[in-house]
């Protein structure tokens, strides 16, 4: 018995110290993106990259000056870190309990990782399906932000990022083509082919 104990503990604490990588590499990649991504897409030379791919994907048109990616990039930045701190605290009460024996502390991992895969379980039940209310919601919104805010005429950020994602999944709106309900609103030439985005 003692064997598999001490193999169980060597396997408990692997697994925990590669977990406590992952949750650095998370909390530094938010760190990264919340504080200094911003500052790398305010420069100089991500304004000449977008004015250049902005030629490439609208010919006749003049590059935004206010595109702000700042809602972006702090969002995404805390929301990884975050992310790291959890699973950096999950895995050091992991290691701990490991390595010193204390019972308490493995109950208490016990506990957290069992929350963690219930709200994993939740969260796939409520986002994966396609039709669930937070999905029909999702595209709802969507689709109101594109009657409202896509303009080819006035290009915004909004335009400029629908458009690089209704291209890179070959598709056109949310339903399909006719989420555009003006021809000036349509990103380009509809094809019968172009399939919805959701």
């Amino acid at each position: 018995m003692g064997c598999i104990s001490g193999i169980g503990r060597l396997v408990l604490i692997i697994v925990n110290t590669l977990s406590c990588l992952i949750g650095l590499a998370l909390l530094a990649c938010g760190a990264v993106i919340k504080y200094f991504l911003g500052q790398v897409l305010k420069s100089d030379i991500f304004d000449k990259v977008l004015e250049t791919a902005f030629k490439i994907f609208v010919p006749n048109n003049e590059a935004p000056k206010t595109i702000e990616f700042g809602p972006l990039t702090d969002g995404v930045g805390i929301a990884l870190m975050v992310l790291g701190c959890l699973v950096l605290v999950i895995s050091l009460i992991g290691i701990c309990a490991a390595c010193c024996g204390f019972k308490v502390l493995l109950i208490l991992f016990m506990i957290c990782v069992g929350v963690l895969v219930i709200a994993q379980i939740i969260v796939a039940s409520v986002f994966l399906p396609r039709n669930s209310k937070v999905h029909d919601a999702a595209k709802d919104n969507l689709i109101n932000k594109l009657s409202t805010d896509y303009d080819r005429q006035h290009i915004n950020s909004f335009t400029i990022s629908s458009d690089v994602l209704f291209m890179a999944a070959q598709c056109c709106g949310v339903n399909g083509p006719l989420d555009f309900t003006t021809p000036r609103t349509s990103p380009f030439r509809i094809r019968p082919t172009l399939t919805s985005l959701l």
